[in-house]
């Protein structure tokens, strides 16, 4: 349909499923690879940035949003697509522990925020099947308060993990 020859496809991408991983790159990076807030900024006001952000994107590109939540179990049964995509959820992640002065290696935090993004996919892709039911300032400020429980798991997770400091500056402060 797009008028190119399947031999030239082949020669760029080398097969099929290369062509799959690259649209899958693609996506993730329309999708996931999010400008990082200014460092000056507040923790509380970078996580909304990057929230909003996200919603922002997701209203750009609902169609793209719907097909890609729908078709994350095919994502998820190959490695190298999925590495992909995890490879920017993690840097999020990363960054969003060293905004609020955790560690971005350590595990417990990774695992419970790893853990939230998928059910960020999910509120993402029902918003927009919704027809944006919901303001996006609501959505950010659920997603603050998820955050702060994801921390507060980690918490769980690992005993040792102080995540209070964290968790207020996430936190309104009224």
């Amino acid at each position: 349909m797009a008028g190119v020859a399947h031999g030239v496809l082949f020669h760029h991408f080398g097969s099929k499923r290369g062509l799959y991983v690259e649209a899958v790159n693609e996506i993730s990076k329309l999708l996931f690879e999010l400008p990082l807030p200014e460092p000056g900024a507040p923790p509380r006001a970078r996580i909304r940035q990057i929230l909003f952000e996200h919603f922002h994107r997701i209203s750009q590109h609902e169609r793209l949003v719907v097909g890609y939540i729908n078709g994350s179990l095919g994502i998820a049964s190959d490695p190298e697509a999925w590495e992909v995509l995890e490879t920017r959820r993690i840097t999020i992640i990363s960054h969003a522990l060293e905004v609020v002065g955790l560690d971005p290696t350590a595990e417990a935090p990774r695992m419970t925020l790893r853990a939230i993004s998928a059910g960020m996919d999910q509120l993402s892709a029902l918003w927009v099947q919704q027809n944006r039911a919901y303001p996006v300032d609501a959505l950010v400020e659920a997603m603050m308060q998820i955050i702060v429980g994801a921390l507060r798991g980690a918490s769980a997770l690992d005993p040792s993990l102080d995540t209070s400091s964290a968790e207020d500056l996430l936190l309104p402060h009224d």
